[in-house]
């Protein structure tokens, strides 16, 4: 994994899908190495015994030059984890769809706003931003 290309701007994450293979059967700690992007969202997703288990990342590179009409970035991570104790990490409480924001006094790291989900496998990938 040391000769992937590493995810410093919103521009490469399109392509990241193509190289998604190398993450199949990794933990999500081993993809948070690889992003040099401030995680600036993270949705969840599933945490119903029919549903799949999903974590959908979002990025800003630069918020001077961001576009207000342009889609994000994003990674989505499907979980091959899907067990009661996992299903529980994915569900909210207050029937809204379980989100964390970046706070940078709380969250100082990517892997601050991931902890707990780190050691997830992840199955399948998606990822996009609007300049491929």
């Amino acid at each position: 994994m040391n000769a992937q290309e590493k995810v410093s701007s919103k521009q490469t994450i399109g392509r990241f899908e193509a190289k998604k293979n190398n993450y199949i059967g990794k933990k999500v700690k081993d993809l948070l190495k690889d992003l040099k992007l401030d995680i600036q969202l993270v949705s969840f997703g599933g945490g119903a015994p029919e549903a799949n288990n999903f974590i959908t990342i979002r990025f800003i590179d630069d918020i001077r030059n961001s576009d207000k009409n342009a889609k994000s970035a994003k990674i989505t991570l499907f979980i091959k984890e899907h067990d009661r104790a996992t299903n529980k990490l994915f569900q909210s409480t207050s029937g809204l769809k379980k989100r964390i924001k970046r706070d940078s006094v709380r969250y100082k790291t990517n892997e601050d706003m991931l902890k707990g989900y780190e050691n997830l496998t992840i199955v399948e990938i998606y990822a996009n931003s609007d300049k491929n």
